[in-house]
């Protein structure tokens, strides 16, 4: 029973250790360019894009704004569901299933 409950609380600790990591990789930023420097990327550590930036002479400047969020957004899912993927892969090696 004593095993139980340290292995519980050892858990709840990482847990905690583990968002307060993930708010420091959130405030930890990088950006990057293409070869020719036509689009920019700027990323947190954490694995978020913050922001796409594309050069006019690559699109319609119309739809500019529209595909460079819509850019974030698909990189985000990705981004997400690779997450819980790798958070249910974990879990299910450590015997607590997510269902």
């Amino acid at each position: 029973m004593l095993n139980s409950l340290k292995m519980a609380k050892d858990i709840l600790d990482l847990q905690r250790e583990a968002k307060k990591l993930e708010k420091q990789m959130k405030k930890i930023t990088a950006e990057a360019e293409s070869k020719d420097g036509l689009v920019r990327v700027k990323a947190s550590a954490a694995g978020d894009v913050l922001a796409i930036e594309i050069d006019d002479s690559l699109l319609n400047p119309e739809s500019k704004q529209r595909l460079q969020k819509d850019i974030i957004e698909a990189i985000q899912k990705a981004l997400k569901n690779a997450q819980k993927a790798a958070a249910n892969s974990l879990m299910g090696q450590i015997g607590l299933g997510l269902g």
